[in-house]
């Protein structure tokens, strides 16, 4: 009944949050300077976030009554993904 933790099993736990001293300082060097390749602090990333919440404020005002918006906010969440690593919206 329930979870129950498996302690003979290894687990190696790796990652930014996970690490420290030298492994955290080069992890983190890799991974701000791969954000920064994908645009991250730049005006065009802003851009393209900005585009997607015009569409989420366009949905919002057009539905009259409640609904769950999770659908929504992963479409949104991965349009911003696309249109970064390919250039364009995948999602309408």
């Amino acid at each position: 009944m329930g979870w129950k933790a498996n302690y003979h099993t290894p687990v190696s736990v790796t990652g930014v949050v996970h690490t420290n001293g030298q492994t955290w300082h080069d992890m983190r060097k890799f991974t701000v300077a791969s954000m920064r390749d994908f645009g991250m602090g730049k005006k065009s990333l802003e851009e393209r976030i900005q585009e997607e919440a015009r569409v989420a404020m366009e949905v919002f005002s057009e539905t009259e009554e409640a609904f769950y918006p999770r659908e929504l906010l992963l479409k949104l969440s991965s349009n911003i993904i696309c249109n970064i690593c390919f250039g364009q919206r995948s999602v309408a």
